[in-house]
Parts: structure tokens; C-alpha cells; sequence
């Protein structure tokens, strides 16, 4: 398949290229979504051919959302953990760049309408890879984000490619950062082979394919660090031991991605949407235009300066979420009304769980001691009802997203599995299985989420000994 270079390049360049085709559209370059497959057939030119085609980079002619506006639509409802992917990668690219702004098109109420300037969002499973075009697509049949369960940096990634960026290490300069080993590469989904030519390139090889210096902007240096430039790993068939990328002399490389844009990544998004950008929250110049009260020089919170770059307030204070000395509690906020006063005092309430007095919706209240053995945090009693399952189906999975609907060993149940290492807060909302090999991983109820550590665990079936076995789920 060849195509042209940037319709703005004054050389005429063709590349050969693969693709595979993924719920009807043509997947380029790995996880680059070019359009339908007719589009593509549509796009090629003999390769000896000198006539100028239209280019198969959408944002070469001009696909960048108007005012880095970026409206998106759900065509299913998302269950918990891909909801808070989407939003977590948002966030990566909003707080270091206010000006963008993302807008739910009819929100709550999922469809599969499609219309140009606005991307749908379309979620499958079984692949474990995203997909997502160039740019804004010119036409309302590409507009189309395929997400399957990729986390939130690889969603990050993908919004990367969705607002105008390409992959990093397919600049033309790259041989001088990075050796390739294509023979590392795994099988694509279609299992053609791996082959990592310049001109020509096959399966996952396209994904490490070397563009011409006249298809696409690579202005600056280039960036390791950019969450844009794949980890030295990715895609190889063994992700622990077997790189795919070498970086040459001093360059390092991450395993996968990069945990957040880079500096030179969202500065790259600050020249294409020049008009709109009035600075970059992190790169240590104060820009009070881009909403900035600080700028440290980075995006890390806890440090004085947040990390979307306003300022926070440092030391023991009432509102930190920690109960200090002279405080009766501390909610997290400074919020009169919801039992623990702006000042950090118990208010005088009654009817909530936690008050010592059993209301008609509760089982229990021990006041203070909810979340014993005895009485849960929801004042409820622990039983057997903690061994709910849960439905592992996109739409219907309502575990919370530090946990996983996983299938438990000889049963057909799926439990809502904390990872390895962690629990619930509450004793009545969690259980350890007798499953062999696994005695110390903990379970819990759909929504509770597992954000403490356990007090001992090692690998394997040693630890989390304080939450009790429920010999009756498994």
C-alpha cells in the first residue's frame, strides 16, 4: 500500500505501508485508525507514480479541533474502570494544558450516532489495544475512538494521536536515538509476521516504520521521555526480558509508557493550536493567562505548586483529609452540613450511618467502631453476601476500579478481585478464598474499592491474614 507525504511538502514521497482491519476500519502504523478500508484502497498510488494523492495523514490537511475543543460521545455506557481511564488520560493532557477542553455529547445517554467534530467512543473487548485516528477525521464515519481496556497511559497516548500527534519513535532522526529489533516483535492480530523495512514494513513492524522527513512536522528534539514514543518492550514476546527498542550511548527508555506528556509533547500540541494556547502549565514560566497561580517546573502535587498549577496549601491544616491534634475530624474539605463541621468539629446530626443509632435502612451501628468485624462502614452486618459476584461483560461490571472481575479457579463465579497485596477499608465487605495458590488474595463486594495495603504479603498464598476465609463462596 503507498501513499503520498503531507499534502504541504514541496518533495513527493510515497511509503509502503500495512494495515489491518479493526471493526471496519484500516489500522496503520499500530494503533493509527486512517479511515474505512475503502479509504485506504482509495489513498494508494503506483509507487513509481509522480502525481500528488491525497495525503493519508489527516492532519496534514488541517484536521486539528477548532479552539482544542474536543466533543466526544460514548456509544455504550462504560462500566467504572474504562470511565475513570478516559477521564484520568483527560486529565494528564488538561492539567498541563488548560486551554483543551473535552465535552460528553449527550451525556447519559449513550448512541452510536456519528457526525463530524465529534469522536466516538466504541468499546470492545479481547484485543487489549486501542485505536484512534490522527486529528479530528474530516469525515463522520472515522470519527471513532476504539478503547479496550488499555488504562489510562495508554488511553493518554491514544488522545495524543486523537489531538494531533504522532508516534515518536517513527521520526526520520530516530536511528541516530534507537536501535529496532524487529525480530522481537510478536505476531499481529491477523499473525503476519513482523518486518520492519523503511520502505516496506508488515504486522506490528508498521508500528516502528520510519517516516519521511517531509510527511509530518518534527520539529525539537527528540523526546524519549514523550508518552508518544513507545516503551522498549511494547509489543515484544517477552514483555519482561526481550526489548524491542535499544536506545544508543546515554539514552534511556522507559519499559512502557511514559506516565505523563512530556514537556516537549504538549509543547508540540501548544504550536498547533497556537491561537488557542497561552502557555504550559509546567514548564516553569509563570502564565497567569493560562490560569496559572504557579509553575514550579512540574506536574507533581504535595509540593506547594498542584500539579494543573495552582497553589496549594502545605502543613498540617483542617480540610488535609487527616484528623491532627485539636480536630474532633477532618473530611477532606471544609464543608459545614456533612457531619464534620468547617472548623474540623463532629456536628450534632442524627439519622446517618456512623451515629451509634440504627436507622430503618441499617443492619447495625456502632457508631465510631463501624468497620468491625461486627458492623461495616455502610452499617451493615457482614454475611454470606459478601461473596457477590460480578458480571465481567463492558456495561455490566460493577466492581470499582482498583479491582478486577476475574473467574476464581474450578467455578464458573467471577468475584471482584483486589490486586495483589491490598484490601478493602471495610472487614465487612471483603473475603479470602480458599483457592489454591491464591490464599492471600482478598475479594470484595461490587464497588468497594481495595486502597489499603494488606499488613503482610509476599507472593503467592502468604498474607492478608487479617481478612477472613469464606470457606461457602468458593
Amino acid at each position: 500500500m503507498s501513499s503520498n507525504g503531507s499534502e504541504n511538502a514541496f518533495a513527493i514521497q510515497t511509503q509502503q505501508v500495512s494495515y489491518f482491519v479493526k471493526d471496519g476500519y484500516a489500522v496503520i502504523d499500530g494503533d493509527v485508525l486512517f479511515g474505512t478500508e475503502a479509504d485506504i484502497e482509495a489513498a494508494a498510488v503506483d509507487a513509481q507514480s509522480t502525481k500528488r494523492a491525497a495525503s493519508v495523514f489527516k492532519l496534514a490537511n488541517g484536521s486539528k479541533w477548532p479552539k482544542g475543543e474536543i466533543k466526544y460521545r460514548w456509544e455504550t455506557t462504560p462500566n467504572n474502570k474504562v470511565r475513570s481511564d478516559w477521564e484520568g488520560a483527560i486529565k494528564l493532557w488538561t492539567d498541563r494544558l488548560p486551554f483543551l477542553k473535552f465535552e460528553e455529547v449527550d451525556k447519559g445517554m449513550p448512541n452510536k450516532k456519528m457526525e463530524v467534530g465529534v469522536v466516538n467512543l466504541r468499546i470492545q473487548t479481547g484485543g487489549n489495544a486501542c485505536f484512534s485516528p490522527i486529528g479530528m477525521s474530516a469525515t463522520a464515519k472515522d470519527s471513532v475512538i476504539i478503547l479496550d481496556d488499555c488504562g489510562v497511559l495508554t488511553t493518554a497516548h491514544e488522545l495524543g494521536h486523537t489531538l494531533g500527534l504522532y508516534h515518536e519513535q517513527q521520526r526520520p532522526d530516530r536511528d541516530d536515538y534507537i536501535e529496532i529489533h524487529c525480530e522481537n516483535l510478536i505476531p499481529d492480530q491477523l499473525g503476519v509476521k513482523a518486518f520492519c523495512g523503511d520502505g516496506v514494513c508488515r504486522g506490528w513492524g508498521c508500528a516502528f516504520r520510519k517516516l519521511g522527513e517531509t510527511e509530518v512536522d518534527w520539529s525539537g528534539p527528540y523526546d524519549t521521555e514523550s508518552i508518544m514514543h513507545y516503551g522498549e518492550s511494547d509489543f515484544s514476546y517477552d514483555w519482561y526480558n526481550v526489548p524491542v527498542l535499544v536506545g544508543k550511548g546515554n539514552v534511556k527508555l522507559h519499559r512502557g509508557f511514559s506516565d505523563h506528556p512530556s514537556l516537549l509533547d504538549v509543547g508540540r500540541l501548544c504550536d498547533i493550536y497556537a491561537e488557542d494556547c497561552r502557555g504550559v502549565c509546567g514548564d516553569g514560566i509563570l502564565a497567569p493567562a493560562n490560569g496559572e497561580e504557579c509553575d514550579d517546573g512540574n506536574n507533581i502535587g504535595g509540593d506547594g505548586c498542584s500539579a494543573n498549577c495552582k497553589k496549594e496549601r502545605t502543613g498540617e491544616y483542617c480540610g488535609d483529609g487527616i484528623v491532627q491534634p485539636g480536630e474532633e475530624c477532618d473530611d477532606g474539605n471544609n464543608v459545614d452540613g456533612d457531619g464534620c463541621s468547617a472548623t474540623c468539629k463532629i456536628e450534632a446530626q442524627s439519622g446517618y450511618c456512623g451515629d451509634g443509632i440504627i436507622q430503618a435502612d441499617e443492619e447495625c451501628d456502632e457508631g465510631a467502631n463501624n468497620g468491625s468485624p461486627t458492623c461495616s462502614l455502610t452499617c451493615k452486618r457482614p454475611s454470606n453476601s459478601a461473596c457477590s459476584t460480578c458480571n465481567p461483560s463492558p456495561g455490566n461490571n460493577q466492581c470499582h476500579v482498583t479491582t478486577s472481575c476475574i473467574a476464581v479457579a474450578g467455578s464458573t463465579n467471577h468475584y471482584c478481585a483486589c490486586a495483589p497485596g491490598y484490601r478493602a477499608g471495610d472487614a465487612g465487605d471483603q473475603f479470602r478464598l480458599n483457592w489454591p495458590g491464591q490464599e492471600g488474595r482478598v475479594f470484595v463486594r461490587p464497588g468497594v474499592a481495595c486502597n489499603q495495603l494488606c499488613d503482610e504479603w509476599t507472593l503467592g498464598n502468604d498474607g492478608c491474614k487479617e481478612v477472613a476465609v469464606q470457606d461457602e463462596c468458593y
